[in-house]
């Protein structure tokens, strides 16, 4: 609960690595499964947790595809999901529970965000020191921009005009303007000024 700190459900899962998403109404939740390759969809009511669906990307390790990062479009009707394992964005229809590849990435994806008002989809190129943008209508690269030694969380601010990518092999915070496509600023979050 938001408003008290505390737990109102938790739930057991096969699998799962990093990355869920709520719905714009907090009604559905939905989840990475890992190298299970599929996203677990739940309802979520009066605080409880109740598994709902199974939406699948494809079939389970070997297969290498292992989501990460979810987010969901404006209007919630589709739902995309970063890979590690095939370096991938995938789109999924919640209407039809289809899943397919939307775009190829330089290197394992992390973290993926919709930017409402440059209608764009980032994602956290975790190998490749980089985030890249792509477009959400038709999943073309639109710019690669170099940050920090293994980008990951990446959250973008209230007006899109910045996103704060976390670099977690440099203790950095890049701050990259969404406007000028480049890191403007560096932000040191080592405990202490020299740490490695």
């Amino acid at each position: 609960d938001c408003k008290t700190g505390n737990r109102t459900d938790s739930v057991s899962m096969n699998k799962t690595f990093y990355g869920g998403v709520f719905n714009s109404n907090g009604k559905d939740f939905y989840v990475n499964g890992g190298n299970n390759n599929w996203i677990e969809h739940f309802a979520f009511s009066k605080g409880k947790l109740k598994l709902v669906d199974t939406i699948f990307l494809g079939k389970p390790w070997p297969v290498k595809i292992s989501p990460v990062g979810i987010c969901l479009d404006k209007k919630n009707e589709f739902l995309y999901t970063t890979t590690k394992e095939d370096s991938a964005i995938y789109q999924i229809n919640l209407k039809t529970k289809k899943a397919k590849i939307f775009a190829k990435i330089n290197s394992e994806g992390y973290s993926i965000i919709f930017d409402e008002k440059h209608n764009l989809l980032w994602v956290s190129e975790w190998g490749n020191s980089s985030i890249a943008s792509f477009d959400i209508t038709s999943g073309l690269l639109k710019n690669r921009i170099k940050v920090g030694s293994n980008p990951n969380e990446m959250i973008i601010d209230k007006k899109s005009n910045r996103i704060f990518v976390s670099c977690g092999n440099d203790n950095s915070v890049h701050v990259v303007s969404t406007e000028e496509n480049i890191a403007k600023e560096i932000l040191n979050t080592a405990i202490y000024p020299l740490s490695p």
